[in-house]
């Protein structure tokens, strides 16, 4: 849990029907309380209030405030959301009165953050929060809410709980080498393990450049940094009554092989070029 009580606008910066600014932190019901007509001071977690925001005895705006008591809220601090109307002047003006009764102007992120920290989420659904904010189609959107729902955590899980149990047998057959009722794990048991483990990590690396060619494209992908994606100058060919494509190599591949041959998308030559490169 972190000392202070963080503020921030959750919504765009632009015109709207309606703004939410969002308050964490220890303080976080207790700011509020300050500058709403109702007492919150006693508001049980998912509740919603309707009142008015005032400046000391001028009212501001007439809004609802909704309230999340920790641990059970988004992260793991006690939070209040602040649902006033959506003119710039009335948000900025709601915020600087958060920010002027205890809380603080939150960092960019910051509210990911600490759930992160407080353990309400590990950093894979962290970073797919940002994917998912960030998501400009279905596929993108659909992939990031996967993560943010811990589909890469439920991946790693049985991977990691069988490793830990493999260490700890192997440290308890050098500690206590005395224990009869204990097995003794030789390289002969150990080994179909390890290749198992591997082709399963190998399967989440694949899984995982997958994603990154959905949410980057090809052009950014890591794996793109190490080869380079020929366009393709197709023709169409038949052979046996079957269409075949076929890739014209650049001027590289020229250069390296010679001139005035086309070589087969499939081929183990063309496979080969482009693992090269």
């Amino acid at each position: 849990m972190f000392g202070d009580t963080i503020a921030a606008v959750a919504t765009g910066q632009i015109e709207a029907a309606i703004s939410i600014i969002r308050m964490s932190g220890p303080e976080a019901v207790t700011v509020a309380d300050r500058i709403f007509d109702h007492d919150l001071k006693q508001a049980k977690g998912y509740t919603i209030h309707y009142g008015t925001i005032m400046d000391g005895e001028e009212p501001v705006d007439d809004v609802l405030i909704s309230v999340f008591r920790a641990p059970h809220s988004y992260t793991g601090e006690d939070i209040v959301e602040i649902n006033c109307h959506g003119g710039l002047y009335i948000t900025r003006r709601v915020l600087q009165l958060c920010l002027g009764n205890g809380a603080r102007q939150a960092e960019r992120g910051e509210f990911t953050q600490r759930a992160y920290l407080n353990g309400k989420m590990d950093l894979s659904q962290a970073e797919a929060v940002n994917d998912l904010i960030r998501a400009r189609d279905s596929l993108n959107a659909q992939s990031a809410i996967h993560s943010v729902k811990g589909s890469i955590r439920r991946l790693l899980e049985p991977l990691t709980e069988s490793l830990i149990q493999i260490i700890a047998q192997i440290e308890v057959n050098i500690d206590y080498p005395e224990y009869d009722d204990v097995e003794e794990l030789t390289w002969q048991s150990i080994l179909p393990e390890a290749h198992r483990w591997l082709r399963q990590m190998h399967r989440i690396i694949d899984e995982a450049e997958k994603a990154v060619y959905v949410r980057n494209g090809i052009r950014h992908s890591r794996q793109a940094q190490r080869r380079q994606v020929i366009p393709a100058e197709c023709t169409a060919g038949r052979r046996q009554g079957d269409r075949h494509r076929y890739c014209r190599y650049d001027q590289r591949y020229r250069r390296r092989y010679g001139q005035g041959r086309q070589y087969h998308a499939g081929s183990d030559r063309y496979s080969r070029y482009t693992q090269d490169r």
